[in-house]
């Protein structure tokens, strides 16, 4: 009767260990998917920000005068979107 209890025992032990290392397995996938979510959405942010800035350009007018010295820029926005947004 003891050796049976002693094989019982011993078939718990390992299905206890099999257990933990299923659990930590896939909590460690969890957490490695969860890092790599992480890094995707941080690439897709950096990307939306490169793709909203504008790109001006700048060139300048004909001066007002000859005698005057005040100088017309004019400032155009090549970039994706309106400045105001």
């Amino acid at each position: 009767m003891a050796v049976a209890a002693l094989i019982v025992s011993i078939i718990a032990a390992i299905a206890a260990v099999l257990g933990f290392w299923a659990t930590w397995r896939s909590a460690k996938a969890a957490k490695d998917s969860a890092e790599q979510a992480r890094r995707s959405a941080d690439a897709a942010d950096a990307t939306e920000r490169r793709e909203r800035r504008p790109s001006l350009t700048i060139s300048r007018s004909s001066t007002a005068g000859y005698l005057d010295d005040r100088v017309l820029y004019r400032i155009r926005n090549d970039g994706p979107q309106d400045l105001d947004r």
